[in-house]
């Protein structure tokens, strides 16, 4: 054995070059490999963490319009009616007007401590109970249950308090006067939750007394309903029994409840394990991952696996034939094949395990780049990556064992006399095997380039698509509290005066975040109804945003009747209701449990107030101040001064309420993050398995090219020219890298079409995108051997031939 691992030093000390090809490839490899191997693991192991996750389920309404908030009081009453279900509970944010996610300043008013806090959730009681989040300090079967309450996580325990004990301590949210005593702290929520929060307050401190808000009524979808089954409850017999159930709480007609059963719409129990990679319908708590991409990058990480295998196999069996010299010696002077077998099987062992060790090093260098990409926290730890440990080194074993076993089957087989005559070399299959690896390796490099391109023209198109109104130059200032709106008509007036800015306007949602939805019907046909997307606007926004006006007029400030009696529509809308003359008809509006008729006094051009992988939705807008951001628009030249004067005059209007912008196309663009980042990612890795590929061309080449010497030496002697020569060595490549792209064009279009159709608006296909990475396909494998093709065709053929 110790003669082997000595024997072992010396190849490497004598091959130095190709050592080095197959230790960089095979670990760069398996680091890549590795990397989306942690990616995916997370991704999969959301919500597994909470005790009981197989059991708790999220309640969500299907439809041709599916969301996931339903009624308030639905969690408890399956408590009470359905033997199956064990506990529930009942959460959800705090919503501003238009249902926009509220931002809150809080406040330790002892030591004039205060933060924004977005992480907000209302929830019953029965939370702790639902999701097992363990309490650090506090009473888990008594909090949550007394007005004026609430618990906070660590964290922020120590942002407010520092190492004071919190229990009994005291926080203003939103006023300095709505003061709250802290009753619990409870553990940080992992990163692989689908829902995160800072503060829980209990609803017994929301509710009215006398519970006459709708909201928290069976009338309206609104809040976020989980359940916890019993051991061994069926989840989809208890899943059929809800739509008939829920006729004993809400009002449904003979012919809706069957329109329901036909169109198997309804009520439907999402496993909590499941939300991160498969919800993606309205009102997410938080934005999903996509199993789509999940699936292209374990195709990377596969494509970048076979490349990296591939080399190092392909680089050990040609290599392999060098030795057929050293072989004859060793069995002139008594080895066996069984000896010969066990030292090449060894040999590539070693090898590939020393590439599993730097592997490991070079994770633990590459994890935080990584992180930062993919917005991760993914760590390396012995105890917890055991799959990922296992995986190197197993991987790092069949790796060398496939790659020792030709040469240590195909060599210590070889007759002795063939070697000390010379006749011996590479047979015809071997150097079909050699081609067909090479075209492998490019095939898979084309997909990766292709993939690419595709990505980034696609990111492009987002970016560039014209969305219907303009986002460039636009400051949005959120409002943190309800005292900030109530007069929004001096705020205006006191911006507008602010050397720089154009306009000013508001709104209660802007493009790139979400929008509520109510229902709205003709007033002419009541039965023709649809959901649409609400907005409050201030008058000035579509001139603000340069939305086009279609057909009839905008809000008019001064006429009370537009307050009372107006709105306007997108051209959706009014294709979906299939008016032909829209202006003056009359619409109704499901409100809040409220019906509010309308009258249509203008229709806007259609923009896309949703991401792009929507289409756009009907929209109506009103005219009422309830706005949750002021709009401005700047001069580009002036909005370092706009900025700083914006703050002071700000903190001038409302002291004590902390000042914010940032601006309205990086909201937009923030929707297109996880494709960004996933880009970013792809392009990285398909790098790395360009550069492994290249590698293994280069190792390839010099192995094949040397064996030609001799060739060479004999067509330069009977006159070849060295671009003749040049063109002869380059033949070999040629048919094999043309082989790659012509298998590589159909492989990539299904690859890229399946990721394309997780866009509603996309790029179509292009054969440039196929012919710019043929040619990179072709550029890189020139720049990879163009030196050594340029070096052997201008060898001196009396160097070459001198021992013949």
């Amino acid at each position: 054995m110790i003669n082997h691992f000595i024997l072992f030093l010396r190849v490497l000390k004598k091959n130095k070059l190709f050592a080095f090809i197959n230790l960089a490839g095979l670990t760069a490899g398996m680091v890549c490999v590795t990397l989306i191997t942690l990616f995916i693991r997370d991704e999969w192991s959301y919500d597994k963490h909470i005790a009981g996750s197989d059991r708790i389920y999220r309640i969500a309404w299907f439809s041709d319009n599916p969301q996931t908030r339903t009624p308030h009081p639905m969690a408890q009453a399956l408590v009470r009616d359905m033997p199956e279900v064990e506990s529930a509970v009942t959460l959800s944010p705090l919503w501003g007007p238009g249902l926009t996610r509220q931002t809150f300043e809080v406040k330790n008013l002892e030591k004039d401590i205060h933060f924004n806090e977005a992480g907000i959730l209302s929830v019953d009681s029965t939370f702790l109970e639902v999701f097992g989040f363990p309490l650090v300090i506090g009473n888990p079967k008594t909090v949550l249950r007394t007005p004026r309450k609430l618990l906070i996580s660590e964290s922020t325990a120590h942002r407010y308090f520092g190492t004071e004990n919190p229990i009994g301590k005291r926080l203003a949210v939103d006023r300095d006067d709505n003061v709250l005593e802290v009753e619990g702290v409870f553990k940080d929520v992992p990163a692989n939750t689908h829902f995160h929060f800072d503060v829980l307050v209990s609803y017994v401190s929301l509710k009215a007394p006398d519970g006459s808000d709708e909201y928290y009524s069976w009338k309206d979808f609104g809040h976020f309903n989980y359940i916890k089954l019993k051991e061994g409850a069926s989840p989809h017999e208890l899943e059929a029994k809800l739509i008939p159930w829920i006729r004993k709480y809400i009002q449904i007609s003979d012919d809706e409840y069957n329109r329901l059963l036909q169109n198997q719409d309804g009520f439907r129990l999402q496993p909590i394990e499941d939300i991160h990679l498969t919800s993606h319908i309205r009102w997410e708590l938080e934005p999903n991952g996509t199993k789509e991409y999940i699936y292209l990058l374990a195709g990377a990480a596969l494509f970048i696996l076979v490349i990296a295998s591939i080399n190092f196999i392909s680089l050990s069996t040609a290599k392999s034939v060098d030795r057929a010299k050293e072989i004859g010696v060793r069995k002139t002077l008594g080895a066996d094949k069984k000896q010969l077998y066990l030292q090449f099987l060894g040999e590539s062992l070693l090898l590939s395990l020393t590439a599993a060790v730097f592997t490991f090093a070079f994770l633990e260098l590459l994890l935080p780049v990584f992180n930062s990409l993919t917005q991760k926290n993914i760590s390396l730890r012995l105890v917890d990556q055991s799959f990922e440990i296992v995986f190197i080194i197993s991987t790092s074993l069949v790796i060398g064992v496939v790659a020792g076993l030709y040469p240590a089957l195909h060599l210590s087989s070889i007759k002795l006399q063939s070697v000390l005559k010379g006749t011996f070399s590479t047979s015809g299959r071997g150097r079909l095997l050699q081609r067909a690896l090479v075209v492998a390796q490019f095939t898979l490099a084309m997909v990766l380039i292709s993939g690419c391109f595709a990505i980034v023209q696609q990111l492009v198109y987002i970016k560039n698509k014209p969305l219907g109104f303009s986002g460039e130059q636009i400051l949005v200032v959120p409002f943190r509290s309800g005292l900030l709106r109530s007069d929004f008509k001096t705020t205006k007036n006191e911006l507008l005066k602010i050397p720089g800015v154009a306009g000013v306007s508001a709104s209660s949602n802007i493009p790139g975040k979400q929008f509520n939805q109510h229902s709205v019907a003709l007033l002419s046909d009541l039965s023709r109804e649809l959901d649409a997307s609400e907005a409050y606007v201030d008058e000035d926004l579509t001139t603000l945003l340069d939305i086009r006006l279609a057909e009839g007029r905008l809000f008019n400030t001064d006429s009370r009747a537009d307050s009372a009696d107006a709105v306007i529509i997108n051209q959706t809308m009014v294709r979906q209701f299939g008016l032909s003359r829209p202006l003056g008809q009359r619409i109704r509006i499901h409100q809040n449990g409220m019906d509010w008729d309308r009258t249509i006094v203008g229709v806007i051009e259609d923009f896309n107030f949703e991401s792009l992988h929507r289409t756009v939705q009907p929209l109506f807008v009103l005219p009422y101040h309830r706005f949750n951001f002021i709009l401005l628009k700047v001069e580009a030249s002036q909005l370092t001064v706009v900025t700083s004067t914006l703050e002071q005059t700000w903190k001038k209007l409302y002291q004590g309420f902390a000042f914010e912008y940032y601006f309205l196309d990086e909201t937009v663009n923030r929707q297109y993050q996880s494709e960004q980042n996933m880009s970013i990612v792809l392009i990285f890795f398909t790098a790395t398995g360009i550069l492994i590929t290249c590698m293994g061309l280069l190792g390839l080449a010099i192995i094949n090219f040397k064996v030609r010497e001799k060739e060479v030496g004999v067509r330069k002697v009977l006159g070849s020219s060295n671009t003749g020569i040049q063109a002869l060595l380059l033949k070999n490549l040629a048919g094999p890298i043309l082989i790659a792209i012509l298998l590589g064009i159909p492989l990539a279009t299904v690859v890229i079409s399946y990721w394309l159709e997780n866009f509603t608006y996309h790029i179509t296909l292009s054969p440039l995108t196929f012919l710019a990475a043929a040619g990179i396909v072709v550029f890189i494998a020139l720049l990879t051997i163009s030196y050594l093709v340029r070096k052997t065709s201008h060898l001196n053929p009396v160097d070459i031939l001198k021992s013949e």
